[in-house]
């Protein structure tokens, strides 16, 4: 701590017992974080917020960082109260998508020219549940550089398809992507990593 304050301004010193306390404090806001954390409500907790029945009922409310949550017009003040504030200042979370109700869900409808912003979300999303449906148990986040060219590949993949074509600004990238990514190539690729590392 005195290190890091000293770095700040070269002549300043710390007395240990301030020292102590600085680090006390910090300790106390980040428990106060973490238990702010728990205390939020997660889209998961609340399906019923994102059902809808037309497009007109839907709307997406920036949370967290980098991110827009689809949610019910109905319900979207109290996804933005519940829910985990924005961080807007330090991570913006880019342009407002649009959102349609599909299969009675609210969901945002990213395009290409979106990749920029949700595309190692959508890549993430698009692994995970291609893993789900074959089957696979694969803690491929938790060992992310066991398999970090399983997200890799894709990622720069998909940017290249982007960038080489301008017509895919406009087309949907859950389009764009599953036909990157089938799921029999992501899943083979993920066994091909799960065997290299036995």
């Amino acid at each position: 701590m005195r290190c890091v304050i000293a770095r700040l301004k070269s002549n300043a010193w710390v007395p240990k017992s301030m020292e102590s306390q600085l680090l006390g404090l910090g300790v106390l806001l980040g428990a106060v974080t973490l238990v702010a954390g728990l205390a939020f409500a997660y889209p998961s907790d609340h399906k019923d917020w994102m059902a809808c029945a037309k497009d007109d009922d839907c709307t997406s409310v920036e949370l967290g960082c980098y991110y827009w949550q689809p949610v019910n017009r109905k319900h979207a003040a109290e996804m933005k109260t519940q829910g985990p504030p924005a961080c807007s200042a330090s991570v913006p979370s880019g342009p407002q998508p649009l959102v349609h109700c599909l299969h009675q869900v609210c969901e945002n409808d990213y395009r290409g020219r979106d990749w920029h912003y949700h595309g190692d979300e959508l890549v993430d999303q698009r692994i995970d549940s291609c893993l789900e449906a074959a089957g696979l148990t694969i803690n491929w986040r938790a060992e992310r550089a066991q398999y970090d060219g399983l997200h890799s590949t894709y990622m720069q993949r998909i940017t290249k398809v982007i960038r080489e074509n301008p017509s895919a600004a406009d087309k949907r990238l859950e389009y764009i992507i599953a036909s990157e990514m089938p799921c029999e190539a992501v899943t083979a690729k993920a066994k091909s990593f799960t065997k290299q590392s036995q």
